[in-house]
């Protein structure tokens, strides 16, 4: 296929341009003029513009300025409301008439967004031949609209709106890049090759910049992901930063805070617990009293009975004793009975003394032995708990109970809190570990669904790859059969198209897209054919027609000139049925002749008048009737009745007959013909038969003028003779011309035969569309399963957010179970801690069962050592008790043995037994009730003082319950504060048992000091720290109202802050922040995670990996077409792309950096991603701490754009190499030293083959534009003629423009030149045309496309 050329820019309303097109036949212009004359804008409006309808003020401007805007070009400088303009760049096939032109139409209006439409037309129609964009309106020309030209367009494959859509379509349509960027990379390298007058201050490291500036960076949408990554870890960081200060004045405020909270629970709980004592002591005594009391009164009830009841015996016994009289003998019995008694008694006491004694030393001694078994046993529980404390320690190596832990280890005993921390942590670690458990599930399903994602897109990417590519090759063929329809066209002879049939099958062909649009063009084309056919066919049954009469008049004229050849005389003209008459006549005998064989001409007569009086006899009908003698007439008419023919009878003879012809002597019929002559007048031309000589003729009814053209042959002899041989002459003569004919009409049909023949044949050798349908149909089926793998792609991505959601829900379930869990977030860590846990556990069980041991041992310890003191002092109770004892009996038997004495005498023994046994019954009785009328008035006595002070200490109790109730409620509602976390060696939740432990929490420093003093304290911490917190409105209050009794205490600080929408203690407020803190470092891990490994890893790396292969083919390439470059100068360049060397430590060589990023990620080990990580992590830091260095803003997009811009990892190296000698680096030292053509070499051959090399990127036929403003500048004169070699050696299309050139050049072969003149910035512009073919530079009159 041929290459597509450039061949006419056009310009409609733009500028100063109202219709003016720029004819470049060979795809070379050259535009020259002074400064601002529009050359630049001309230039400028079509590379880049035309290409890709980026309308960017520094991309119209050949020195990047922002100065003009395109809105400039349609409105001048506010000249006009609104303005619609056109630009069109029209290509063509070389050597054909295949066109295609791209445009691009724009509407401004002041103060509104400039309105943008595109098209392009591949259906042959031509702008300003086929349609115009605009329409006249009198002498006026307005621009069509986008909606009248979309509708002239008709395509709507080949219209766009936007020039993101237009960059595509012409990329699709004429260059084919594989990817669009690379179509931006050459747009970008022709902007930069473009710059004006570029040579002048031109360097080798200039040629490196442009290069370097021509390679495709990463766009904003590429790093969009992890630019804004960034900028939400930038605003985590600061949030974390504002945190951390919080956190810090906080943690300065809680300490005091803390200080001032123990102090106060301390104090209330001092307070309430010594309360509590007091009235437990005064209750305890009351119900002492009140149970002596109920003994008094029972032991009363019995006293009063027994008084009672020794009344009555009392009473009895006197009676009896009465009538017995009195003497010394009673009183002695009396006496000694009681005497007895006593020694009894005191017996008796002293045995049990004794007994009791004996037990209580034995006691003593088992006590003794149990304490010091209990001393040994409470040493060794301590121990063991000490021991065990000393591996839960351990332990908590992995288990990481913090500070639990560590209350725990200063104040064992209170076991309640670390169990209860312990339930808490496994509970968190179970429910962290599940959710760590289906974190990781779920990142196995998205991994599965990220890799199956990216199976996808990599499927749909090649895919999306071979669509374009089919696309590419469906309209490669349909340019290919559009190409070969022309030359088919061009080359049929018999298959003609009118210029319209040509035009509409072109523009079928542009828009065929299935086989059965073939329809349409098979329909025109077999009109055509038909229309061949028909006509040739019309034109050969016209030939064979003629040649069927030639021959059939061949053969009658050669059978007539055989006839007359063979007949002695001509015979007139006559009918067959004539002759066959005639033939009959002979044949009967019938005497019979023609009236022209029976008569001759007058010996004198002329033979003009011979000629003119036989056409009056032919005319008139006598030539060639019969004469029959009058005796055949009867049988003639039988004759008649079958053949027609026609005969004379002479008539009556006439006045004046004809003289001119007289009879035939040799005639057999002479006579009759003489009669018949008689009738015939020559005068009277009213006469029945009349032959006058001015040739008028009658004959009966009929009569007319006859004129002698041809000479007499029938009538005479001689006549017939001459007549005969001209017959024969004209005859042949005839018969030569007819033959002739035929044999040109046997060529003829011959040769049309031929020409339908060629015309089958051109029309078998029409193009035809299988290689279309097949590029179709692989489209077709490359949509197809694009579609197909863009709808899986779809369910993969949706699957893939899917699990990136449920992943998302996991880790912040994750991150919510785990928060304050200090493992490690993995699967085998939270196992780990779970195993510790429970040994932990185990360990707490060992340490409490040892513990409680040991709290067994002690308590028994103190209990048996108080009962062992008791035990003293009952022993040494009962060593005195015992004494005395024994002291009484001794008295006790001294006074026995003196009465036995005087009672032992006989007389008194009997009398004495009687008296002895009354009165020992009256004084039994008389004691009895005398004892009981004691205790009654004593017991009664006892009861009334025990009464009294019941009821004294019921009121005490009374107000002392009432005090300990306020003082227990103020230090309930100080534990509900909830500001003082545990009271340690505490394990009852009961108010007074905690309230005893609150006490030992005031600081030793604090003890002697005032609340007042504390508090202030408190608010001089609080002023001087609390600045950080001012957003969080923290507050320092009196809680609670005043106490009932002025005494007590109950109203103290509160420090309060306000966090997510809520009033928050300043420990609940630290709480809360120390989480925001974890979860903030969590996200920015996690974050940090996405960033380098993630986003980085996953997407952009396959990004840059692209961008540096597809950069280093493309050096290659150069420095391959370099090396071919043979030049007059024996200078040869190329051209390397070296890679650097990293910086710091850090930081990779981009070498093994570039290796990394190109391995798969499914080969890539952790200490491969964490090496890439680390890499950009540390080029990350460096562009930051350079921008601050700098005074920069930290732009997070440029940041990542010059972290990631891969042509700073790489340097140009350009080489220059003459004939025979080595290959040497081109720096700018060396290049100083060059001639000027060797440095104009060295400064184009690179940028030159820099775009060449490009182009290969691109489809075989794409046009291949170069723009240069300024052309050469700088240059000298002797050189410019081997730049312009150069350009055509590389087979640039060109648009240039310069003050100076004309490019008349003996290497420039065909060149359109423009001069452009605007005087005065005139608003206009005047243009000359020149065309310059090899030698002769020719001014145009009149441009023709």
């Amino acid at each position: 296929m041929e290459q597509w050329k450039m061949h006419r820019l056009g310009f409609r309303n733009f500028w100063l341009y109202d219709k003016e097109d720029f004819l470049a036949e060979s795809g070379h212009l050259l535009l020259r003029g002074s400064n601002a004359s529009g050359k630049s804008i001309t230039t400028q409006s079509f590379i880049p513009f035309i290409l890709d309808g980026n309308r960017s003020p520094e991309r119209l401007d050949p020195f990047g300025s922002r100065d003009r805007r395109m809105e400039y070009y349609l409105l001048g400088d506010n000249e006009r409301e609104e303005s619609t303009g056109y630009l069109f760049l029209e290509f063509k096939k070389q050597g054909l008439d295949v066109y295609l032109t791209i445009g691009i139409g724009l509407r401004a209006q002041k103060g509104k967004t400039m309105d943008f439409w595109g098209f392009c037309l591949c259906d042959g129609r031509r702008i300003g031949r086929d349609f115009e964009l605009y329409e006249k309106l009198g002498k006026d020309m307005l621009p069509l609209t986008k909606q009248k030209l979309k509708n002239v367009i008709g395509d709507p494959d080949n219209w766009v709106e936007s020039p993101g859509a237009y960059k595509k379509l012409v990329n699709d349509r004429l260059y084919q890049f594989p990817d669009i960027r690379q179509f931006d990379q050459l747009v970008q390298l022709l902007i930069n090759v473009r710059a004006p007058k570029l040579s002048k201050d031109f360097r080798p490291t200039l040629v490196k910049e442009i290069l370097r500036d021509s390679l495709q960076v990463l766009s904003d949408d590429d790093l969009s992901a992890m630019v804004s990554t960034m900028e939400r870890m930038d605003e985590l960081t600061d949030t974390l930063q504002g945190y951390q200060e919080a956190l810090k004045s906080a943690s300065i405020i809680r300490n005091e805070y803390t200080r001032y909270n123990q102090f106060v629970l301390g104090r209330k709980g001092k307070a309430y617990s010594d309360a509590h004592d007091k009235t437990q002591r005064q209750r305890a005594q009351l119900q002492d009293q009140q149970e002596r009391l109920r003994m008094l009164s029972a032991e009363l009830q019995n006293q009063a009975q027994n008084r009672d009841d020794a009344h009555a015996a009392l009473i009895r016994a006197r009676g009896q004793r009465a009538a017995m009289g009195d003497g010394d003998l009673v009183e002695q019995r009396r006496r000694l009975e009681s005497e007895r008694e006593s020694e009894q008694s005191q017996k008796s006491l002293l045995d049990s003394g004794t007994r009791q004694l004996d037990s209580l030393s034995g006691t003593i001694t088992q006590k003794e032995c149990q304490l010091r078994e209990l001393q040994q046993a409470v040493r060794g529980y301590s121990n063991e708990v000490q021991s065990s404390l000393r591996q839960l320690d351990g332990i908590n190596q992995l288990a990481l109970m913090g500070e639990d832990h560590q209350a725990f280890l200063r104040y064992p005993e209170n076991g309640q809190k670390i169990r209860a921390a312990l339930h808490i942590r496994k509970t968190m670690l179970g429910q962290g570990l599940n959710s760590i458990r289906k974190l990781n599930q779920a990142q196995d399903v998205y991994d599965a669904a990220f890799q199956a994602l990216d199976l996808a897109k990599a499927e749909q990417t090649k895919l999306d790859s071979a669509v374009q590519s089919a696309q590419f090759q469906e309209q490669e063929e349909r340019d290919r059969i559009i190409e070969n329809f022309i030359r088919w066209q061009q080359n049929c002879a018999e298959f003609l198209l009118t210029e319209q049939d040509a035009l509409s099958i072109k523009q079928a062909l542009a828009r065929y897209r299935a086989p059965s649009d073939w329809t349409v063009i098979q329909n025109r084309l077999n009109d055509r054919l038909q229309a061949g056919n028909s006509r040739l066919n019309a034109e050969k049954l016209k030939i064979q027609a003629l040649r069927e009469r030639l021959t059939g008049e061949a053969r009658d004229k050669k059978k007539e000139l055989d006839e007359v050849r063979s007949r002695p005389d001509p015979i007139p003209p006559r009918r067959k049925q004539t002759d066959a008459l005639r033939i009959q006549l002979v044949m009967s005998g019938i005497p019979h002749a023609a009236f022209y064989e029976a008569v001759d001409f007058s010996a004198d007569l002329q033979q003009q008048d011979r000629a003119r009086l036989e056409a009056q006899v032919m005319d008139s009908g006598l030539l060639d009737a019969l004469i029959v003698p009058a005796e055949y007439q009867e049988q003639i008419q039988y004759l008649l009745e079958d053949y027609p023919d026609r005969f004379l009878i002479p008539g009556a003879p006439v006045s004046d007959p004809i003289t001119s012809l007289v009879p035939d002597p040799d005639s057999p019929l002479s006579a009759l013909a003489a009669g018949c002559l008689n009738g015939i007048s020559r005068s009277d031309i009213d006469s029945t038969t009349a032959l006058l000589p001015d040739g008028r003729f009658r004959n009966g009814i009929v009569r007319g003028r006859s004129h002698g053209y041809d000479p007499a042959g029938y009538i005479g002899a001689a006549a017939r003779r001459a007549n005969r041989e001209r017959q024969i002459a004209q005859l042949e003569r005839q018969l030569h011309q007819l033959e002739d004919q035929l044999r040109q009409a046997v060529q003829q049909e011959r040769d049309l035969t031929l020409r339908l023949e060629k015309l089958q044949n051109e029309w078998k050798q029409l193009p035809n569309t299988v290689d279309l349908d097949c590029a179709i149909e692989t489209r077709m089926e490359a949509q197809r399963a694009l579609d197909a793998a863009a709808a899986e792609t779809q369910r993969r991505t949706e699957a893939e957010q899917q699990a990136k959601r449920v992943l998302g829900v996991q880790e912040n379930q994750c991150r919510e179970c785990c928060r304050g869990i200090p493992y490690e977030r993995t699967e085998k860590a939270f196992e780990e801690a779970q195993a510790a846990l429970e040994e932990y556990g185990e360990q707490l069980t060992v340490i409490h069962s040892g513990q409680e041991r040991l709290k067994a041992s002690r308590q028994r310890h103190d209990e048996i050592d108080e009962d062992l003191a008791v035990e003293y002092d009952r022993r040494s109770d009962q060593t005195k008790a015992n004494a005395a004892i024994e002291l009484d009996l001794k008295k006790t038997q001294a006074v026995i043995r003196e009465i036995e004495d005087y009672l032992a005498r006989p007389e008194n023994m009997d009398r004495a037994r009687r008296m002895r046994e009354l009165d020992e019954i009256i004084h039994r009785q008389d004691q009895a009730e005398r004892e009981a009328d004691r205790q009654c008035a004593r017991l009664t006595e006892t009861i009334n003082a025990a009464d009294a002070d019941i009821r004294r200490q019921n009121g005490e109790l009374t107000n002392l319950t009432l005090a300990e109730t306020e003082l227990e409620q103020y230090f309930k509602e100080e534990l509900q504060l909830g500001l003082v976390d545990r009271i340690s060696g505490v394990d009852s939740t009961a108010p007074y048992d905690l309230a005893r432990g609150a006490s030992g929490l005031i600081n030793a420093a604090d003890r002697e000091r005032t609340l007042e003093q504390v508090g202030e304290s408190l608010r001089k911490n609080y002023t001087s720290h609390n600045n950080e917190l001012l957003k969080y409105q923290p507050r320092l209050d009196l809680a609670f109202d005043p106490p009932a009794n002025p005494g007590m205490l109950r109203q103290r600080y509160t420090i309060t802050l306000q966090k997510d929408g809520r009033e928050v203690s300043l420990y609940q407020f630290l709480s809360s922040l120390q989480e925001d803190i974890e979860l903030t470092k969590s996200v920015l891990e996690e974050n940090d995670r996405k960033l380098f490994e993630d986003i980085l890893l996953e997407t952009i790396s396959h990004k840059l990996r692209r961008r540096i292969n597809e950069s280093k083919k493309w050096c290659e390439d150069m420095t391959a077409l370099m090396g071919t470059l043979n030049t007059s100068m024996g200078l040869r360049f190329s051209l390397d792309w070296k890679p650097r060397k990293g910086e710091t430590p850090e930081e990779l060589d981009t070498v093994k950096l570039v290796e990394l990023l190109n391995k798969d990620r499914m080969l890539l080990t952790k200490q491969d991603s964490e090496m890439v990580s680390g890499h950009f992590r540390a080029k990350v830091r460096a562009a930051r701490q350079s921008a601050m260095e700098q005074g920069l803003p930290a732009n997070y997009a440029d940041l990542i754009r010059t972290v990631l811009d891969y042509r700073t990892w790489y340097e140009f190296r350009l080489y220059y190499q003459r004939d025979g000698e080595g290959k040497k680096e081109l720096t700018n030292r060396v290049f100083s030293k060059f001639s000027g053509g060797e440095k104009a070499m060295a400064m184009y051959v690179p940028l030159f083959a820099s775009v060449s090399a490009q182009y290969k990127k691109a489809g075989e036929n794409c046009p291949r534009l170069l723009a240069l403003d300024e052309a050469f500048a700088g240059v000298d004169d002797r050189n410019i003629g081997a730049m312009f070699e150069l350009v055509g050696i590389l087979d640039f299309d060109y648009i240039m423009n310069s003050q100076a050139l004309w490019g008349c050049y003996p290497c420039v072969k065909d060149l359109n030149i423009v001069e452009l003149h605007r005087p005065g910035n005139a608003s206009f512009v005047t243009l000359l045309r020149y065309f310059w073919n090899g030698s002769v530079r020719v001014l145009q009159e009149d441009m023709d496309g």
